[in-house]
């Protein structure tokens, strides 16, 4: 019964919903004499159905998390400094008295991050400027310090860049303002391969370590092949990874 209620609710909230509504319209227009609309419509709901699965989703995310091991042992590493990537805030957030808020993967970048300062007695430097430049609102570098001061950093070790507005920038202003220090990079695991490219192209020596894991390591299952709304984000967050390495390659 759990396994017929998952099927059914994979089909009626998006985005299997919209599969469900072009296998309809095909079935309504299958006697129809036009070859190109079956055509048309099949396709659609192939992509669809590929773009919303888990099996494809989660592998793609997996591909990108697993380039790079963890950071088993801090301790064992010798580094100037920790760099963490900032990773998305929301401009005016309730719970932070109507200042910034840290996403959730920012979040748990910024977690590690303290607790790799606070094992290794390492400075922090947090990057990350302005989401909406021109409007008033806090640098994602701000929020971050912020955070870690609330977690027990002590504020004259947590350093700021605050001018990047990409990966790139990231690393190029860190560079210019720090110099070329042998750092520990945090970010979430699937962005961390473009953000080697990045930090290793500006000629900094830069150690992964790679948190914030996306998807699970089990096996598959049928409920692998049901259409969900996470799965076409992992499949958002993948393509966005490639074409964004691509574009460094090309732009830098």
């Amino acid at each position: 019964m759990l396994l017929l209620s998952k099927i059914i609710s994979s089909f009626i909230l998006p985005p299997g919903v919209f599969i469900t509504v072009f296998i309809i319209f095909f079935i309504l227009t299958y006697k129809k004499n036009s070859r190109k609309l079956k055509i048309f419509l099949f396709l659609n709901i192939l992509v669809l159905y590929i773009l919303s699965i888990d099996f494809i989703g989660k592998n793609l995310i997996l591909h990108l998390e697993n380039k790079y091991p963890v950071l088993k042992n801090g301790k064992d590493v010798n580094a100037d400094y920790i760099v963490i990537l900032g990773g998305g805030i929301i401009a005016s957030s309730p719970d932070e008295n109507g200042k910034g808020s840290l996403s959730s993967s920012a979040i748990k970048r910024i977690l590690y991050g303290a607790f790799l300062s606070k094992s290794m007695n390492l400075p922090i430097i947090v990057s990350g400027g302005r989401v909406l430049r021109g409007f008033d609102t806090e640098s994602e570098s701000e929020v971050a310090k912020r955070t870690l001061i609330r977690l027990g950093i002590d504020k004259d070790k947590i350093l700021e860049e605050n001018r990047s507005s990409n990966t790139w920038e990231n690393a190029y202003f860190i560079k210019k303002k720090y110099g070329t220090k042998k750092i520990i990079l945090i970010t979430s695991a699937f962005h961390m391969h473009r953000s080697l490219h990045c930090f290793k192209s500006n000629n900094i020596d830069t150690i992964p370590a790679p948190t914030d894991y996306k998807v699970d390591r089990d096996n598959v299952s049928i409920f692998s092949f049901l259409p969900d709304i996470h799965s076409m984000n992992f499949i958002h967050i993948g393509l966005k990874e490639f074409f964004g390495y691509l574009y460094y390659v090309i732009r830098y």
